[in-house]
């Protein structure tokens, strides 16, 4: 919605309109449409002054508002070259007001090329709208495919100020954001990604680490057994033994290392006694160390973990040891785990990769848990 070096303030007072606001969320949407990236300042100032108009009008009449701005979102989506700021800008207006109505919105995204210099100008914006439809849980397949096209292959950073936060996400946190929110399903996506060999398979790989599971062994482990490089093997690797459970471990353990380059065998012979010593009392070790035991009874866990999904996996109190040794089930745990692992990305901001390594290790050490018995 705006343009670098002029901050817009959208969310201000709303203008003074002497027209009825039917003809006034007519023209109020009108404003959006033809938005060019401006080269000088004074260009900016007055076209960021011309958005925020739009936009503080809109969100105040947001009744007869939605309704038009649907239809006119339609009627953008079936021209031949739409214009892409309104497909964006629209969209994210319908999302952020009409969170249910997702279909719409998901349509504006395919219409959208992300090469364009406006949509390029206003990244930020794109990978806030990106995250409202991964949120929404609906047409997942339809949305990761999206991603694939416009976050796979991007370059371009976003720095943003949300309060108390200052956030810089390079493209690969973008990935693992638009992708994580989504929980197991992406896992699913990223499987059938990791698959096909080609620029994006060890990035996918890396990506594993924000949703994968024991579940996604398989096709982790083809990858690896089918790995020329040492960044592609040790990719795979490090999923596997992250979040690949036991299963990961013999996976790791299997893996000979006989089509690899001279680095990874390396890597591998440094690495496969550590490897074939992890057990549930390194699992113990490791959340131990992160923050001491308050002997939490089993209770105490569930609301702990109740409190997560509702803070979107914000929680400074609950040590994870006591998660470990609750006594809960280990696959009860382990579900809820990775719907919280999903939810702490909606948090947009760089301290959700704090949280995903001590997240991955509770779910990692569960699944040997759950083997155990």
């Amino acid at each position: 919605m705006s343009f670098k070096a002029v901050p817009l303030a959208i969310f201000a007072a709303a203008c003074i309109c002497t027209a009825s606001p039917t003809d006034e969320v007519e023209r109020n949407i009108d404003l959006l449409r033809g938005i060019t990236v401006p080269g000088e300042s004074s260009a900016i100032a007055k076209l960021n002054e011309r958005m925020d108009t739009a936009w503080r009008f809109l969100e105040k009449h947001k009744a007869q508002a939605l309704p038009r701005a649907k239809a006119e979102l339609k009627q953008e989506i079936d021209v031949k070259s739409p214009d892409q700021f309104f497909l964006m800008d629209v969209g994210y207006f319908l999302i952020r007001n009409d969170p249910e109505s997702v279909e719409l919105p998901l349509a504006a995204l395919q219409h959208i090329d992300p090469t364009t210099g406006v949509i390029q100008a206003n990244w930020q914006e794109l990978f806030h709208f990106a995250m409202r439809l991964g949120e929404s849980g609906k047409f997942v397949e339809t949305y990761l495919a999206e991603m694939d096209r416009i976050f796979l292959t991007n370059s371009l950073s976003v720095k943003f100020f949300a309060a108390p936060h200052w956030i810089d996400f390079n493209p690969a946190d973008q990935i693992g954001f638009v992708y994580g929110v989504v929980g197991e399903p992406a896992a699913a996506h990223l499987d059938k990604v990791i698959a096909a060999p080609g620029p994006y398979q060890t990035l996918a790989l890396r990506m594993m680490s924000s949703v994968g599971s024991e579940a996604d062994v398989p096709a982790v482990e083809a990858a690896l057994n089918s790995a020329t490089t040492f960044k592609q093997a040790a990719a795979a690797i490090t999923v596997l033994m992250e979040v690949g459970g036991p299963s990961g471990q013999a996976a790791v353990l299997r893996y000979d290392g006989s089509k690899a380059d001279e680095k990874t065998r390396q890597y591998l012979n440094k690495v496969r006694n550590a490897v074939a010593s992890v057990d549930i009392a390194y699992f113990e070790r490791q959340l131990a160390s992160v923050y001491p035991t308050k002997h939490l009874s089993k209770s105490a866990v569930k609301r702990a973990l109740d409190q997560m999904d509702r803070h979107n996996g914000a929680d400074d109190e609950t040590p994870p040891i006591d998660v470990f040794r609750s006594g809960l089930p280990a696959n009860e745990l382990i579900a809820r785990l990775k719907k919280i692992r999903a939810l702490s990305f909606r948090r947009e901001n760089n301290h959700v990769f704090g949280d995903l390594p001590i997240t991955n290790l509770l779910i990692n050490g569960l699944q040997f848990k759950a083997a155990a018995k």
